[in-house]
């Protein structure tokens, strides 16, 4: 059984990730993927994007249990909006610390990657089911959530504070739209490297 429920997640991700790498439509996309005519997700599934917000979307396996499918689903969106949290402060540490003199570079290093570490129940508590719907996947019924951090800035600022990191506003500023990035999670992870 969860044999089975691994390869579905394995395959529900495959598709996620060919299908987010089109520019197509969403549902259309999935369908030339699985080749399944009967297969149905909205664009968001695929591509969660909001603007001016951070999102993630999930998919878990349709059990008829509509109570633990949405906890489940939610839980999953959000983890994986922390997630990216974590992935877009660390992408920051590299920035801020690539710029720093030599002598504080030592001091600075993931001082934003611990803040957000600290500030993950804030994202957590932060973040809103925006849409939950059923969609046909591969063949099989897969209830989907888009989980929405609509105030980002926000999160931001305390990771500032946080982090005890002296900016001007215009570095500042420069290092939110750095942390606002539309990358996907491997351009990000790529950006470390």
């Amino acid at each position: 059984m969860m044999n089975n429920k691994f390869k579905g997640l394995l395959a529900l991700g495959a598709v996620m990730t060919l299908a987010a790498c089109s520019s197509n439509d969403g549902a259309n996309t999935m369908r030339e993927v699985t080749k399944n005519e009967q297969d149905n997700a909205p664009s968001w599934v695929f591509n969660p994007v909001v603007d001016g917000a951070l999102a993630s979307s999930q998919c878990v396996q349709w059990s008829g249990q509509m109570q633990i499918d949405r906890s489940q689903v939610i839980a999953a969106a959000r983890n994986d909006l922390a997630q990216q949290i974590r992935t877009r402060a660390a992408v920051l540490d590299k920035t801020y610390s690539s710029k720093g003199t030599e002598g504080v570079q030592a001091e600075v290093s993931s001082t934003f990657e611990q803040a957000s570490q600290q500030l993950s129940s804030e994202v957590l508590e932060g973040s809103v089911p925006k849409e939950v719907t059923l969609a046909q996947i591969d063949g099989q019924k897969q209830l989907c959530a888009l989980v929405v951090m609509e105030e980002p800035k926000q999160l931001f600022d305390n990771m500032m504070n946080m982090s005890g990191v002296d900016a001007d506003p215009m570095s500042e500023q420069a290092m939110y739209e750095t942390f606002m990035l539309e990358k996907t999670k491997a351009e990000l992870e790529a950006m470390l490297k």
